[in-house]
Formats: structure tokens, C-alpha cells, sequence
């Protein structure tokens, strides 16, 4: 199979990853897992909180009529 010179520089890669692989800080791994859960928890809230923004500065626009022309 012929590999392009961006696919070979690719595998080498791997195999150097494979050879040695990356060790992860238990520390790190929590911290990450614990930012995922909260913002996973929060995201619906803040999903409804930029729908009702959204919607009051559209009403306010319509009300004061910004835009238009007179």
C-alpha cells in the first residue's frame, strides 16, 4: 500500500506513541471528569437562560420599534 509522505509522518507518530505512552496525572483526570459532570449538569439551564435573552431582546426591539424608519 502506498502511503502519502502526510500518512507516513503519521504512523511514525503512532509508533512512537505506541513504544511510549502518554501516563496521566490522576489529579488531571479527576479535575477533567468533575468539569465535564458540572457543565453537563448546568448546560440545559444556561441552554433555557440564552433562549429567554434571546426572546426579551427581540420583544424589546419590536416594542421600541428600533429599526424602522419614521
Amino acid at each position: 500500500m502506498n502511503e502519502t509522505p502526510a500518512e507516513q509522518r503519521l504512523l511514525a507518530h503512532l509508533d512512537g506513541l505506541r513504544e511510549h505512552p502518554p501516563v496521566s496525572d490522576e489529579r488531571l483526570v479527576a479535575a477533567v471528569i468533575g468539569t465535564a459532570r458540572w457543565q453537563a449538569a448546568v448546560r440545559p439551564y444556561m441552554s433555557v437562560a440564552g433562549i429567554l435573552a434571546t426572546a426579551f431582546a427581540t420583544g424589546a426591539t419590536v416594542l421600541l420599534g428600533a429599526g424602522t424608519e419614521r
